[in-house]
């Protein structure tokens, strides 16, 4: 008996937590982990034409612009 507690108990803390889940939710979780596996395991090639610049001060974002309208290219900013 003392065996199978252990493995009772497992699988009652097991149940409790699917069930808590609400259950439209639970798809879009297996999703995002199916993706987060994804990209961590087989990420696609960066494409040739797209460059990541990183900028450590705010005021370099104006320099950062004006290069990018010399260069005629198309500029996105964001923040991580």
């Amino acid at each position: 008996m003392r065996l199978a507690l252990p493995k009772f108990l497992a699988l009652g803390v097991l149940a409790i937590g699917a069930l808590s889940l609400p259950p439209l939710e639970l798809p879009q979780r297996l999703d995002r982990v199916f993706y987060d596996a994804w990209s961590r395991l087989a990420p696609p090639e960066a494409p040739n034409d797209i460059v990541l610049v990183e900028l450590d001060k705010p005021v370099q974002q104006a320099g950062l612009i004006e290069t990018a309208r010399w260069q005629q290219a198309r500029l996105m900013l964001t923040t991580l």
